[in-house]
């Protein structure tokens, strides 16, 4: 028998979960099906080794807008509240955080940034040498102490996103309106808004509508049903170096960030399970597969990618940009066997300059894959968040920040799924705001 849904949720990581909790608990959407191809939930990007484990708010990233970080508060904001109410304290960590600006150019721009964001973000703190060595000593150890520095510096969270995610699964299930499949990989979608049929490995499912929560494999299923044909898919892969030397910071250090690239600058963060251990990076490097480590994935990507004379022009176009080529290049030095990393060392003696060549080793393993949009068309590269809305399903690619955003992007999913499913179901607006009405955010 084909069993019958209102709504079906393709993706277990923290943004399908996410979507999962919000319908849930807060529509009165009675039969929802969660679809996970793995054994367990959040078990691809949303994995502590797959990302930087960081809950960013918008005020030490020096690549946001103040409208881009205003957003970005908000949605946090929820999540900050989930976590205090729900989820275990083994799960994540308030810890200092800050970032740097070394030299003059850095320095003047983070003293404007303080003037603009401290309006958003009151609890932010602008330190001198003298307040950053009261955090992070390592910092200032063995720096030319003619160098101009100053940092911005904050209370920050470090995540597990997949226990939140799992978190977020539970909670849903108490409801009583959820069912999981897992170990059901999705081989097809047909169908459209009130009949979409899901075919799986083990067996198949029917539902009125669907939202596909599965990165960079949903634009493959969008393709496959018509949508997003003007899109190609750009997999950058992230790597990071642990420091074998334990406690050289206390928190999470980041570096200014480039505007004109989508690509995080390297930053320093503590491991969220094993505390003292840190991790520099990400590096960035183009990777020809959907999944990190799963090279079933490489013929995934050759249906989505930019493998057409268009996506190769936008390619071409992407790549001639001079500061991408650049860091590009650069990246592609990092790989070089011996002497990637002594040019990744450059990068970490930013943050820690006594750092040593024997002090860091390559983190096999770990680091996850992020997607970047290519358009054809335009043959530009898209920044932020990507999401296809169809005829009554959602594809839900790339969003940006990632977890961070996860219930800010689950309530505005929630919302157009209930508007698919026609003027008997709901979204209890007032039952969404108790719960996270903004006396309740605890930072």
């Amino acid at each position: 028998m084909i069993k019958k849904y209102d709504v079906a949720i393709v993706g277990g990581g923290i943004a399908g979960a996410s979507l999962l909790y919000v319908l849930a608990r807060y529509t009165n959407i009675g039969h929802i099906v969660l679809v996970e191809k793995n054994d367990s939930f959040g078990s691809v990007n949303t994995h502590p080794h797959m990302n930087s484990q960081t809950l960013h708010t918008g005020d030490i990233e020096t690549n946001y807008t103040f409208e881009k970080s205003k957003s970005v508060k908000e949605a946090t904001d929820l999540l900050i509240t989930y976590l205090e109410k729900y989820v275990s304290h083994d799960a994540y960590d308030k810890n200092s955080k800050m970032v740097i600006g070394v030299g003059t150019k850095e320095v003047s721009e983070l003293e404007d940034r303080f003037r603009e964001f401290s309006l958003l973000y009151p609890y932010l703190q602008k330190i001198d040498k003298e307040g950053i060595a009261k955090i992070e000593p390592n910092i200032l150890n063995e720096r030319d102490m003619d160098e101009e520095i100053i940092a911005l510096s904050t209370i920050g969270y470090t995540v597990d996103f997949q226990q939140v995610a799992q978190s977020l699964i539970q909670e849903a299930l108490k409801t009583g309106k959820v069912s999981i499949e897992k170990n059901s990989e999705i081989i097809d979608i047909e169908g459209e808004k009130g009949n979409f049929y899901l075919s799986m490995t083990q067996g198949e499912v029917r539902a009125k509508t669907v939202a596909v929560m599965t990165g960079p494999h949903s634009l493959l299923f969008a393709k496959q049903m018509g949508y997003g044909k003007h899109l190609g898919l750009l997999p950058v892969a992230g790597n990071f170096y642990f420091s074998k030397k334990k406690n050289v910071l206390n928190g999470k250090v980041y570096t200014v960030q480039n505007k004109k690239l989508p690509f995080a600058a390297v930053h320093g963060d503590n491991e969220i399970h094993d505390k003292g251990v840190i991790r520099f990076g990400p590096t960035a490097k183009v990777l020809p597969m959907l999944e990190r480590g799963n090279y079933e994935s490489v013929l995934e990507f050759l249906k989505t990618s930019v493998w057409s004379l268009k996506g190769i022009w936008s390619l071409l176009r992407i790549i001639s940009d001079r500061t991408l080529f650049l860091f590009v290049l650069k990246n592609m030095l990092y790989d070089l066997p011996v002497v990637g990393k002594y040019f990744f060392l450059q990068q970490v003696r930013k943050i820690v300059p006594s750092m040593k060549y024997s002090d860091i080793y390559f983190a096999k393993g770990m680091g996850g894959i992020r997607p970047q949009i290519v358009n054809t068309e335009t043959g530009n590269l898209e920044m932020g968040e990507a999401e296809i809305v169809g005829n009554g399903i959602i594809f839900n690619i790339t969003p940006s920040p990632g977890a961070s955003v996860c219930l800010k992007n689950a309530h505005i999913d929630a919302e157009r799924l209930v508007s698919f499913l026609g003027d008997s179901f709901v979204f209890n607006i007032d039952e969404w705001n108790e719960e996270f009405k903004k006396e309740n955010v605890l930072v």
